[in-house]
């Protein structure tokens, strides 16, 4: 009775250890290994509770008084340290999440690598390296693995957001995707609406930025261009023609969607048939112009076709 008591504490011992006091640090270096070794000397010691084995030969032995109920437990040790195993690793992933939501720090980062792998079974891991520079001027190199959601967004050179543990720089979570934007910067985008152009339209140009920012993440200035805005995750963009008009267009855009919410804030149709290229809508002293097809100049500043652009001008 008494080994097995040591053996009770031994597997709650190495359950703790390895669930609850493993340091951040150590276990970021390999979740699987600490995981499934975990899992295997938790999973020893919870069949020794019951079983408390002598030996090997005891194991295995034929003997009726060896062929006792709690000789059978040793039937499911595999199972139980595959599972704990699982239970570990996918625990440590969290470990890792929270930290850097309590001690990160948000800088530019640019995706240098990047490889999927798929396994006999049908499973595929995804796997891009970034690099960026901490606020102490410290070159960070890392991989990580990512979903095949961000994996399809990333491609090399991509300047992207990283978010890393001051506590453990190597500690890294890179910011694509909506979902993992709003997990780790609290952050929920939304899609651009008439209201939010026609505030555009009357704010100054070194604000528009910050305002675009505060409907979607993550939008930047295009390259060489004083007023054109981009966001290339979401494949968007918004230019200034000049001071009285603003365009927006959108690849994936629906069109019904944007007509609707023209509607609900008080636009009147001035030329609205399904056959027609345009589409026009005014209210008071604005005209909204709808359009599925953009103009070769149009194409040039946002690259490429669009599913929907909107032009928002005043009369």
């Amino acid at each position: 009775m008494n080994r097995r008591i040591i053996w009770g504490g031994l597997f709650l011992f190495s359950f703790l250890l390895f669930y609850c006091w493993m340091p951040v640090g150590l276990i970021m270096t390999s979740h699987m290994f600490f995981g499934l070794t975990g899992g295997v000397i938790t999973a020893f010691f919870f069949v020794q509770m019951f079983a408390d084995f002598r030996s090997w030969d005891e194991l295995n032995s034929k003997l009726p008084e060896h062929n006792q109920w709690y000789h059978k437990v040793a039937v499911i040790a595999i199972v139980l340290a595959v599972a704990l195993g699982v239970t570990f690793s996918v625990h440590y992933g969290t470990l890792e999440d929270n930290e850097i939501k309590e001690y990160g720090v948000r800088v530019p980062g640019t995706i240098t690598a990047g490889y999927s792998k798929s396994s006999s079974k049908g499973g595929t891991t995804y796997n891009l390296s970034v690099s960026f520079y901490t606020k102490k001027g410290k070159y960070v190199y890392v991989n990580r693995n990512v979903d095949g959601g961000q994996y399809d967004q990333a491609s090399i050179g991509k300047h992207v957001e990283v978010m890393y543990s001051q506590k453990h720089p190597t500690l890294v979570k890179i910011l694509l995707g909506e979902d993992v934007v709003e997990e780790f910067t609290g952050f929920k985008s939304r899609d651009i609406t008439v209201s939010d152009l026609s505030k555009i339209l009357t704010m100054r140009k070194d604000s528009i930025l910050q305002s675009l920012n505060q409907v979607s993440y993550r939008w930047e200035l295009q390259p060489h261009e004083t007023n054109t805005w981009v966001n290339n995750d979401k494949e968007l963009a918004v230019f200034i023609q000049n001071d009285n008009e603003v365009t927006y267009a959108e690849k994936t855009g629906n069109f019904e969607a944007f007509k609707k919410n023209a509607l609900s804030n008080g636009f009147k149709p001035v030329l609205d048939t399904d056959s027609a290229e345009i589409h026009l809508f005014e209210k008071d002293s604005l005209i909204l112009m709808l359009q599925t097809k953009a103009s070769d100049d149009l194409r040039a500043r946002i690259k490429g076709e669009k599913a929907l652009i909107a032009t928002l001008g005043k009369k």
